[in-house]
């Protein structure tokens, strides 16, 4: 299912009508979850652009056609599963496994740029779940990554737990709303393929930190396919 579908899905159905509703607050719940691209459309525009569309009870009516002309603005790339801290294998890790980590998962998932990351691991993770100079991966160090995610959630991920787990509560909903800011933008976003496009988009909306490249990309996100396949007799990529 493409993201246009997804996005039509979840808008406000009217009985006997063809055409669907969105208020002014669930286009910022949609821009806040992921659906747009924003590194092509600001906050401001995407509700400008809706805002153009016939009204019908206060709220903004589309059809089924006018997802082709919104599609330019939706995020085209790849939606992976969430990443699951409880599929990780428990033992001893050396403290570069948190470096790989990072590339392979965390600077998707949130919006902690590398910098920001070594922070926490070095003043936090470290000092808490660490024996003998090991990290030590267990119920309460998964709990804390989990946390932290939750914490410094970007909009791929809440795009992903929306596709993959269902739409967001209204709490979540509301704090998304207040998170809420405006992205500047720079410049258009241009690439030579489709693949290629789908994953400069990732690295630009959903991080702008520069990142040490380790690994590709696509090597990165697929990884994140793999962690659903782990069984308790296999391997982690991680051991």
């Amino acid at each position: 299912m493409g993201i246009e579908r997804h996005f039509w899905d979840n808008l406000e159905e009217v009985p006997s009508q063809t055409f669907r509703l969105i208020s002014e607050e669930d286009m910022i719940v949609f821009y806040e979850h992921g659906f747009v691209d924003a590194k092509k459309v600001s906050l401001d525009q995407w509700q400008d652009i809706l805002k153009n569309f016939p009204q019908h009870q206060g709220k903004y009516r589309l059809s089924e056609t006018n997802l082709y002309q919104l599609s330019n603005y939706l995020y085209q790339g790849p939606i992976r599963r969430p990443f699951n801290p409880e599929k990780l294998k428990e033992g001893p890790r050396d403290p570069s496994w948190l470096d790989k980590l990072y590339v392979k998962v965390i600077r998707f998932e949130t919006k902690l740029n590398e910098s920001e990351w070594q922070d926490i691991v070095r003043n936090e993770i470290m000092m808490q779940y660490n024996y003998l100079g090991q990290f030590v991966l267990d119920t309460n160090s998964k709990n804390f990554i989990n946390a932290l995610i939750e914490k410094h959630i970007s909009r791929l991920r809440r795009l992903e737990l929306w596709v993959h787990v269902g739409p967001p509560d209204q709490e979540t909903r509301q704090k998304s709303l207040l998170k809420a800011v405006p992205i500047k933008i720079e410049d258009s976003f241009e690439s030579s393929s489709s693949e290629s496009k789908k994953i400069k988009n990732i690295e630009k909306v959903f991080y702008s930190h520069a990142i040490k490249e380790k690994i590709d990309d696509n090597e990165a996100l697929n990884f994140l396919d793999e962690l659903e396949s782990w069984g308790d007799d296999e391997e982690s990529p991680f051991s």
